[in-house]
């Protein structure tokens, strides 16, 4: 399991927020269950990128085969989405999303590898 963050940024916290949201630490541990449940690496890229001097916030999320053989450290998906500040109520909850929509990838994936094989 990796939580990178890439180009800077803040330190972020282990415990949930007081809102009684979901909380970063929340995230980590659904990361670990879909780590061991489907025996996958997944790695969290946080990136601020600058177009004409304006920053923005991307998440990036890419799991790979954990299977021995061949295919072990294959990338089997991959998401990326912008994380805007009027989008999301919070980072873990963008974060949140973006595992959610790996998860998908992976099953549209799994099921196509079952339709053609």
């Amino acid at each position: 399991m990796a939580l990178i963050i890439v180009d800077g940024g803040a330190l972020l916290s282990l415990k949930g927020s007081s809102s009684g949201s979901v909380g970063l630490l929340d995230f980590l541990t659904t990361i670990e269950a879909m780590q061991e449940m489907m025996q996958i690496g997944i790695e969290v890229r946080l990136a601020m990128p600058s177009k004409a001097g304006r920053q923005s916030l991307y998440a990036t999320a890419v799991a790979t085969s954990r299977k021995e053989g061949p295919e072990q450290g294959t990338v089997l998906a991959s998401v990326s989405a912008p994380l805007r500040e009027n989008t999301y109520q919070s980072l873990d909850v963008a974060l949140f999303r973006l595992l959610y929509t790996l998860d998908g990838k992976l099953a549209e994936n799994e099921l196509e590898k079952t339709k053609s094989g």
